[in-house]
């Protein structure tokens, strides 16, 4: 596994000329992406203050802040660069090579995989992280309790919050590329 700051396509010969697409405009899937954001930060919101005012009413004042703090950097800096790494898996087929990418830019990790895969790698890809990261965070708040059960209970709102953009990829991609469909990180061909 490679980490790097940026990729490009052409050093891979992933080109219109030599048949691949690029397979979404990312200023419009932006402006979606930025529509649906505002919409879970709103559901983020709403859901912290129903948590606070009803089931964690009695932690109050430091208590409160710390988890909330320790739930912040618990999600930016340990569950997102093994989300991350999750995306990966379907793509490499379990094994990590030098195919595998972890890209950093200003603010953000990203997974990229130097290699085609199919349709099914690609959104299986894009829900893995959801799935094994809700699924653990559930077990911990499952057998925790006050003020470590907060923590956690926010821990997955944040995740679920922050998968926003890989659960849109996975029902678009599906929705509008066909079982034939290659992909080679933001591009394509149909096979």
């Amino acid at each position: 596994m490679k980490i790097c700051r940026n990729i490009s396509y052409e050093d891979f010969d992933i080109t219109e000329e030599t048949g691949w697409k690029l397979c979404y405009d990312w200023g419009r899937l932006r402006k979606v992406l930025r529509k649906i954001g505002i919409g879970i930060n709103i559901f983020i919101a709403f859901s912290s203050v129903i948590l606070v005012t009803t089931v964690f009413r009695e932690y109050k004042g430091i208590n409160m802040v710390l988890s909330v703090g320790v739930a912040i950097f618990i999600f930016l800096f340990i569950l997102t660069p093994i989300h991350e790494i999750l995306h990966l898996i379907p793509m490499a087929r379990f094994k990590f090579d030098d195919k595998c990418h972890i890209l950093i830019g200003k603010g953000t990790v990203s997974a990229f995989y130097a290699g085609e895969i199919s349709k099914k790698q690609n959104i299986v890809s894009l829900i893995t992280p959801l799935l094994i990261l809700g699924l653990i965070i559930l077990v911990n708040i499952i057998f925790l309790s006050g003020i470590g059960q907060f923590c956690m209970i926010v821990v997955l709102i944040l995740h679920i919050g922050g998968s926003y953009s890989d659960i849109y990829m996975f029902f678009y991609i599906n929705k509008n590329f066909s079982s034939r469909t290659i992909f080679y990180g933001n591009r394509y061909r149909v096979e």
